[in-house]
Protein backbone atom coordinates (compact mmCIF):
# COMPACT_ATOMS: atom_id res chain seq x y z
CA UNK A 1 0.00 0.00 0.00
CA UNK A 2 0.90 3.21 -0.50
CA UNK A 3 0.64 6.46 1.56
CA UNK A 4 1.93 9.92 1.30
CA UNK A 5 4.31 11.88 3.88
CA UNK A 6 5.35 15.50 3.14
CA UNK A 7 3.22 14.97 -0.18
CA UNK A 8 5.56 11.80 -1.51
CA UNK A 9 4.13 8.44 -1.90
CA UNK A 10 5.44 5.74 0.90
CA UNK A 11 5.29 1.97 -0.30
CA UNK A 12 4.55 0.70 2.85
CA UNK A 13 5.85 -2.93 1.75
CA UNK A 14 9.12 -2.70 3.15
CA UNK A 15 8.22 -1.13 6.23
CA UNK A 16 5.36 -4.11 6.81
CA UNK A 17 7.60 -6.89 6.36
CA UNK A 18 10.61 -5.19 8.66
CA UNK A 19 8.87 -4.49 11.57
CA UNK A 20 6.87 -8.01 11.57
CA UNK A 21 10.23 -9.82 10.86
CA UNK A 22 11.44 -7.75 13.93
CA UNK A 23 8.82 -8.49 15.77
CA UNK A 24 9.13 -12.18 15.17
CA UNK A 25 12.61 -11.89 16.31
CA UNK A 26 11.45 -11.69 19.48
CA UNK A 27 9.76 -14.67 20.09
CA UNK A 28 6.56 -13.52 21.83
CA UNK A 29 4.59 -15.91 23.29
CA UNK A 30 0.82 -15.50 23.04
CA UNK A 31 -0.18 -13.69 26.36
CA UNK A 32 -3.17 -11.12 27.00
CA UNK A 33 -1.26 -9.26 29.56
CA UNK A 34 1.84 -8.01 28.05
CA UNK A 35 0.43 -6.88 24.48
CA UNK A 36 1.50 -10.52 22.73
CA UNK A 37 -2.28 -11.73 22.03
CA UNK A 38 -3.59 -10.72 18.42
CA UNK A 39 -4.54 -7.64 19.27
CA UNK A 40 -1.42 -6.89 21.41
CA UNK A 41 0.65 -7.94 18.69
CA UNK A 42 -0.99 -5.65 16.19
CA UNK A 43 -0.77 -2.90 18.70
CA UNK A 44 3.12 -3.28 18.73
CA UNK A 45 2.81 -3.22 14.93
CA UNK A 46 1.39 -0.03 14.95
CA UNK A 47 3.78 1.22 17.88
CA UNK A 48 6.40 0.53 15.17
CA UNK A 49 4.60 2.47 11.99
CA UNK A 50 3.81 5.16 14.53
CA UNK A 51 7.65 5.26 15.24
CA UNK A 52 8.35 5.67 11.23
CA UNK A 53 5.25 7.72 10.58
CA UNK A 54 4.39 9.78 13.78
CA UNK A 55 2.09 12.27 11.57
CA UNK A 56 -0.55 9.47 10.83
CA UNK A 57 -3.81 8.52 12.87
CA UNK A 58 -3.36 5.19 15.27
CA UNK A 59 -5.96 3.88 17.69
CA UNK A 60 -5.38 4.27 21.60
CA UNK A 61 -4.27 0.84 22.70
CA UNK A 62 -5.99 1.92 25.96
CA UNK A 63 -9.27 2.68 24.13
CA UNK A 64 -8.96 0.28 21.33
CA UNK A 65 -7.39 -2.73 22.80
CA UNK A 66 -9.15 -6.04 21.58
CA UNK A 67 -9.83 -6.42 17.76
CA UNK A 68 -13.53 -5.63 17.39
CA UNK A 69 -12.67 -2.58 18.95
CA UNK A 70 -9.66 -1.89 16.54
CA UNK A 71 -12.31 -2.56 13.79
CA UNK A 72 -14.29 0.10 14.67
CA UNK A 73 -11.66 2.57 15.19
CA UNK A 74 -11.02 2.09 11.78
CA UNK A 75 -14.55 2.40 10.76
CA UNK A 76 -15.06 5.62 12.41
CA UNK A 77 -12.03 6.60 10.48
CA UNK A 78 -13.85 5.39 7.27
CA UNK A 79 -10.98 3.21 6.32
CA UNK A 80 -12.52 0.57 7.19
CA UNK A 81 -14.64 -1.86 4.49
CA UNK A 82 -16.54 -5.00 5.58
CA UNK A 83 -16.41 -8.33 3.21
CA UNK A 84 -19.56 -9.93 2.93
CA UNK A 85 -19.90 -13.87 2.68
CA UNK A 86 -19.62 -14.68 -1.12
CA UNK A 87 -17.71 -11.20 -1.85
CA UNK A 88 -14.07 -12.33 -0.62
CA UNK A 89 -12.63 -13.05 -4.17
CA UNK A 90 -14.25 -10.03 -5.13
CA UNK A 91 -12.77 -7.91 -2.52
CA UNK A 92 -9.51 -10.15 -2.73
CA UNK A 93 -8.15 -7.29 -5.45
CA UNK A 94 -7.58 -4.84 -2.30
CA UNK A 95 -5.38 -6.88 -0.23
CA UNK A 96 -1.95 -5.73 0.11
CA UNK A 97 1.29 -5.11 2.51
CA UNK A 98 0.15 -2.55 4.99
CA UNK A 99 -3.47 -4.04 4.98
CA UNK A 100 -4.79 -4.97 9.05
CA UNK A 101 -7.27 -7.90 8.24
CA UNK A 102 -10.12 -9.00 10.73
CA UNK A 103 -11.44 -12.17 10.77
CA UNK A 104 -14.10 -14.11 12.77
CA UNK A 105 -16.81 -17.17 12.56
CA UNK A 106 -19.95 -14.56 13.31
CA UNK A 107 -18.60 -11.36 14.56
CA UNK A 108 -14.79 -9.93 14.50
CA UNK A 109 -12.21 -11.56 16.90
CA UNK A 110 -9.09 -11.91 14.95
CA UNK A 111 -6.69 -9.35 13.52
CA UNK A 112 -2.78 -9.47 11.87
CA UNK A 113 -1.16 -7.41 9.12
CA UNK A 114 -0.58 -8.58 5.14
CA UNK A 115 3.40 -8.48 4.76
CA UNK A 116 3.38 -9.88 1.51
CA UNK A 117 1.16 -10.50 -1.62
CA UNK A 118 1.19 -13.48 -4.63
CA UNK A 119 -0.75 -12.44 -7.61
CA UNK A 120 -1.42 -14.10 -10.47
CA UNK A 121 -0.61 -12.81 -13.93
CA UNK A 122 -4.28 -10.84 -13.86
CA UNK A 123 -3.30 -9.81 -10.67
CA UNK A 124 -6.02 -11.43 -8.69
CA UNK A 125 -4.15 -12.47 -4.96
CA UNK A 126 -3.46 -15.77 -4.92
CA UNK A 127 -1.74 -16.09 -1.38
CA UNK A 128 -1.19 -13.50 1.04
CA UNK A 129 1.18 -14.03 4.33
CA UNK A 130 -0.14 -12.28 7.70
CA UNK A 131 1.84 -11.46 10.50
CA UNK A 132 -0.17 -11.95 13.76
CA UNK A 133 -0.39 -13.22 17.02
CA UNK A 134 -1.57 -16.97 16.74
CA UNK A 135 -2.37 -18.93 20.13
CA UNK A 136 -0.54 -19.99 22.85
CA UNK A 137 0.76 -22.91 20.72
CA UNK A 138 2.93 -20.64 18.37
CA UNK A 139 4.69 -17.67 18.96
CA UNK A 140 3.68 -14.02 17.14
CA UNK A 141 4.58 -15.15 13.36
CA UNK A 142 4.70 -14.39 9.64
CA UNK A 143 1.73 -17.70 7.89
CA UNK A 144 1.35 -17.90 4.27
CA UNK A 145 -1.67 -20.15 4.27
CA UNK A 146 -4.22 -17.11 3.78
CA UNK A 147 -5.65 -18.42 -0.21
CA UNK A 148 -7.94 -17.97 -2.73
CA UNK A 149 -7.90 -21.85 -3.24
CA UNK A 150 -7.97 -22.92 0.83
CA UNK A 151 -5.67 -25.88 1.67
CA UNK A 152 -8.43 -27.33 2.91
CA UNK A 153 -12.55 -27.84 1.90
CA UNK A 154 -13.66 -26.43 5.23
CA UNK A 155 -11.82 -23.13 5.23
CA UNK A 156 -13.13 -19.37 3.78
CA UNK A 157 -11.52 -17.72 1.25
CA UNK A 158 -8.87 -15.51 1.91
CA UNK A 159 -9.55 -16.36 5.48
CA UNK A 160 -7.23 -17.32 8.57
CA UNK A 161 -7.69 -20.98 9.60
CA UNK A 162 -11.31 -21.47 10.10
CA UNK A 163 -12.06 -18.41 10.39
CA UNK A 164 -13.60 -15.93 8.16
CA UNK A 165 -12.01 -12.37 6.23
CA UNK A 166 -14.41 -9.89 7.82
CA UNK A 167 -13.19 -6.54 7.29
CA UNK A 168 -9.57 -4.83 6.06
CA UNK A 169 -8.71 -0.89 6.66
CA UNK A 170 -5.03 0.30 5.58
CA UNK A 171 -2.86 0.19 8.70
CA UNK A 172 -1.16 3.45 7.98
CA UNK A 173 -3.46 6.49 6.04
Amino acid sequence: MTIREKGKPIDLTAASLAIAQSLEEKELAYNSANLADCSGIFHRVLQEFKAIYPKHKYPSVKKYRDSRSLALWYKKQGKLTEVQAGKEEELGWNIRPGMAMFYGKNAISHVGLVVAVIRDEKGQVLQYSLFHGRNPRHFASITDFHRLEPSRAEYPVYGDGGMRWLAFAPVVF
